[in-house]
């Protein structure tokens, strides 16, 4: 993944096996909170706890921690030396925790990935293939929730239909957004993921680094509470397919009511002022259909 955003409380989990050929190993990413807006410093906000912590079966082996201010949006490097574990099996565990209260506790985690040096005196181990199944995303299906684009109210935006399948948009006066005006009642553990197919046009601002985002934002049980989640995008002028696992908003308990999506965050720019969406709906999980959602 290019980014990871964790809400505080939250974690993730990632258990690797370790070449035992290694030369040298590290973990390598970077945290800071993202800017969605306008905060009030007045309102007790405390920032976010970042806990990296690397285990072994049950024995914790190594805990990084990092504190994020409230308004720290650059970035901070986090490079943890993972060689001493070579040749076995670890998990990797990227946490969130809030300080007093959770407010605008929105933690990014930026690329994380683990950089691998050989040894090179040491014959290269051999791995058997990995089976497409145990990596194939979900495809969409007819219990998904889809929204209808035509239903949801536009701000920013010039909307014209140019497939029944595929809309293509345009705006000329800040960024983009698409707020759902219907009544929205989903079971949040029926659906397993966010499923986004859109364009966006090519990338002519010469910054490294730089990308389109989109940002979905939820509502959870009519709070008024908007969280967002934001996905890096291709910025090729190509459709291309995004998805975001519904599992790490938490709440698997709770119903989801509000939708909204933000397909870029740029201010207009000349022949950069549109995009396309093919699709955008919640992806059904089939193994849990059947489970009663609180009420």
């Amino acid at each position: 993944r290019l980014k990871l955003v964790l809400t505080s409380p939250n974690h993730l989990t990632w258990t690797v096996t370790l070449p035992e050929t290694l030369k040298e190993a590290s973990l390598h990413t970077a945290v800071a909170i993202a800017n969605v807006g306008e905060v009030d410093p007045d309102s007790g906000i405390d920032g976010v706890n970042v806990v990296v912590s690397i285990s072994s079966s049950i024995l914790i082996l190594d805990v990084h921690e990092q504190s994020v201010e409230y308004d720290h949006y650059d970035w901070i490097p986090m490079d943890i030396p993972l060689t001493e574990y070579a040749g076995k099996t670890i998990t990797i565990q990227l946490g969130s925790t809030p300080g007093d209260n959770f407010i605008h506790d929105w933690l990014v985690f930026r690329h994380p990935y683990i950089d691998l040096v050989y040894d090179p005196d040491s014959e290269p181990a051999s791995y058997a293939p990995i089976p497409p199944e145990s990596y194939a995303l979900p495809q969409p299906g007819s219990n998904d929730y889809v929204a209808d684009l035509q239903k949801w109210d536009t701000d920013n935006i010039d909307l014209s239909l140019t497939t029944p399948q595929e809309h293509s948009f345009e705006f000329e006066d800040g960024a983009p957004l698409l707020s759902l005006d219907e009544d929205l009642d989903l079971c949040i553990k029926h659906y397993s993921h966010f499923y986004l197919k859109m364009s966006t046009p090519e990338n002519t601002i010469f910054t490294p680094g730089y990308v389109h985002e989109a940002v979905i934002f939820y509502e959870i049980n009519h709070s008024g509470i908007w969280s967002p989640l934001l996905l890096p995008l291709w910025s090729d002028s190509e459709m291309h397919e995004y998805y975001y696992p519904i599992k790490l908003i938490g709440g698997r308990q709770q119903r989801l009511t509000g939708l909204r999506l933000q397909p870029m965050t740029d201010a207009p720019r000349e022949d950069a002022n549109w995009f396309k969406i093919g699709d955008f709906r919640l992806l059904a999980d089939p193994g849990r259909q059947y489970l009663k959602c609180a009420e």
